[in-house]
């Protein structure tokens, strides 16, 4: 089932509501890294989507590690979001 759910773009795509280029760089301070799977460093490229939950987050994090893409769950510490964000290396929101 869960192979399905990563399979499925349309699905994964639900499960993130934000998205942008990556401006990872910029904001370090914001986020705290959720350890699987590290990067190191995270590269100064890629996208950014935020979930609701780390059982979402980490769905979207399987779907796109499947892609060969690196993928890095993060903590948004922003006083507005607090919630988890993956980062991904790929180019665009469209993969």
């Amino acid at each position: 089932m869960l192979e399905k759910l990563i399979e499925n773009d349309v699905l994964v795509k639900q499960l993130w509501h934000s998205g942008c280029q990556s401006f990872w760089h910029e904001q370090q301070d914001r986020f705290e890294l959720v350890e699987f799977d590290e990067v190191d460093p995270i590269p100064d490229y890629g996208v950014m989507v935020w979930t609701e939950n780390l059982i979402s987050a980490w769905v979207v994090y399987q779907y796109y590690t499947s892609k060969d893409l690196d993928a890095i769950i993060l903590w948004d510490m922003a006083e507005e979001s607090q919630e988890y964000c993956v980062w991904s290396s790929a180019e665009n929101l469209r993969v």
